[in-house]
């Protein structure tokens, strides 16, 4: 997915929102922001990709006020969040009559989980009515519902590889994962190699004991995972590997780059948190997604 203008006062707005996580040094706040537009300035195009500038954006704040975790404690309070609505989740996955409806039902439940994000700047998430909000979003359901057709994918594939977003999802992403654990299939887990924004890491999902779901596997520092550009292993898992399921704003605007090489195997998962990536999505701002790329 290509950039709107809007994608750039986005990445404005969370760059200050980043630097003010960072540090309280107004004299370094002035040095990132001053670095990051002119990054901006030197590389906006209407060829670049959403999911890159992210990216840079964070390499560049984390490099000038050297923190590299400016949102470690919004993580860990999204996990705290997201581990009392699990057991909830669960339940409302467990009434599915079968492996197909137990499927469906969690699909929904980890696109909805996709709703915990921070890096949208304005997508606000609301801790104390959390719980609330997922139960009316889980009631009106998929906007765009290819279930049936990612469950058949599902249920037919030996090896699922599961690129990981952020973190407090990750535990509602979870209990897809074990759904489709049940399903016989081998699991692959891909998350951020060290912290970028909200994003889950490797670490992080060792500490909740994801590891233990299936092989996990570096994705980088990165907002969204390249398909080309991504660590070895990674790059040649993607490439072979029977099902891509696809988490979030930012693996989705890389990997619409390339849908053509991923046709019948590739599926989103996201809650569409901007106009540009619903509008490419064809659906309206705030609808969860479950699409079968084919």
């Amino acid at each position: 997915m290509k950039i709107d203008p809007i994608c750039v006062s986005c990445e404005i707005d969370g760059a200050i929102d980043q630097i003010k996580h960072s540090t309280e040094d107004k004299q370094v706040q002035f040095k990132a922001l001053s670095s990051f537009l002119k990054y901006l300035a030197s590389n906006v195009s209407e060829d670049l990709v959403p999911a890159r500038m992210g990216t840079e954006r964070n390499r560049i704040i984390g490099e000038i006020t050297s923190n590299p975790d400016p949102y470690v404690y919004i993580k860990e309070r999204s996990n705290r969040t997201a581990a009392k609505l699990e057991p909830y989740a669960e339940e409302l996955v467990s009434k599915g009559e079968g492996e197909k409806e137990r499927l469906s039902r969690a699909l929904v439940v980890a696109a909805l989980g996709n709703s915990m994000d921070f890096s949208v700047s304005n997508h606000k998430v609301d801790f104390p009515s959390f719980q609330e909000e997922f139960k009316k979003f889980f009631k009106r359901g998929l906007a765009h519902d290819d279930s049936k057709k990612i469950v058949s994918w599902i249920r037919s594939s030996d090896e699922v590889l599961y690129l990981l977003d952020n973190c407090g999802e990750v535990l509602l992403d979870r209990i897809l994962m074990k759904e489709i654990k049940r399903t016989g299939a081998k699991l692959l887990v891909a998350a951020r190699s060290s912290p970028v924004q909200d994003d889950v890491t490797l670490e992080i999902v060792r500490k909740l004991k994801i590891h233990r779901l299936g092989k996990l596997l570096p994705a980088g520092a990165v907002t969204g995972v390249d398909p080309i550009r991504a660590p070895a292993e990674l790059r040649r898992k993607i490439e072979e590997t029977d099902l891509i399921i696809s988490k979030g704003q930012g693996n989705f605007e890389m990997f619409s780059e390339f849908e053509d090489m991923f046709r019948g195997r590739l599926v989103y998962l996201l809650m569409t948190k901007c106009e540009p990536v619903a509008s490419s999505m064809k659906v309206g701002r705030g609808a969860l997604v479950a699409k079968a790329v084919e």
